[in-house]
């Protein structure tokens, strides 16, 4: 979520994309029935840790510490999304993972690729 913000903010983020261009960057986790926000995560810049904790599989790992074992769903957007993660989380925590895929992203096996316009359920 981009939180709007244009104020002085040594970790404001800007995305051109967006209709709302500056802001404060927040990750959450949120249950889609309830609308309850289990956890958050503000994005406050690059930092010292090393590459692998501040990777997208690992903003994802932290933030569904809570549901480990659950057995629940979790939806990401096309950033977070990844065959490695969805293995990962099913594997280690019995939780699955819905996401769009983008065909350019590295690891995809070609069988996916040439889809053309249908979906693909693993």
């Amino acid at each position: 979520m981009l939180s709007l913000f244009r104020g002085r903010c040594p970790f404001k983020v800007f995305m051109k994309d967006k209709p709302g261009k500056y802001g404060i960057l927040i990750r959450m986790l949120s249950d889609a029935h309830t609308r309850y926000i289990l956890k958050m995560e503000v994005y406050a810049g690059k930092d010292e840790r090393p590459a692998e904790e501040r990777s997208v599989k690992a903003v994802v790992r932290h933030l569904v510490k809570p549901l480990e074992g659950t057995g629940r769903n979790v939806t990401t957007d096309r950033y977070y999304t990844s065959i490695e993660l969805a293995e990962e989380l099913y594997n280690d925590d019995k939780l699955t993972l819905v996401g769009t895929l983008k065909s350019n992203r590295k690891h995809i096996p070609e069988e996916l690729k040439k889809t053309q316009g249908r979906a693909i359920f693993l």
